[in-house]
C-alpha cells in the first residue's frame, strides 16, 4: 500500500489511490490512482488514501455560443 500512496504522491493528477491486496483483482497486487476522490467503501481487502492539500479539479470551462435562432441575449448581458 505505501508504494501505491507513493505512486499517487507523485502524480499532481492524482487524489486518491486504493491498494488492492493480491489475489482479489489479480494473481498480485493492484494500484489505483484516481484523479476524484470517491465515497468511503470498507474493505478488509484495500487500503484507500487521499491526497491532502490537493485541490479538485477545474470545473469545465462552458462558453456561450449564443441562441440557436440568434434572438437571446447571453446570460448576465
Amino acid at each position: 500500500a505505501e508504494a501505491c500512496r507513493a505512486q499517487c504522491e507523485a502524480d499532481e493528477a492524482c487524489r486518491a489511490f486504493t491498494w488492492v491486496q493480491a489475489g482479489v483483482q489479480a494473481e498480485t497486487p493492484v494500484c489505483w490512482l484516481k484523479d476524484q476522490v470517491p465515497g468511503p467503501v470498507e474493505a478488509e481487502w484495500a487500503t484507500s488514501g487521499v491526497m491532502a492539500g490537493r485541490a479538485a479539479p477545474a470545473p469545465a470551462k462552458i462558453e456561450f455560443r449564443g441562441a440557436i435562432d440568434g434572438d437571446a441575449d447571453p446570460p448576465g448581458s
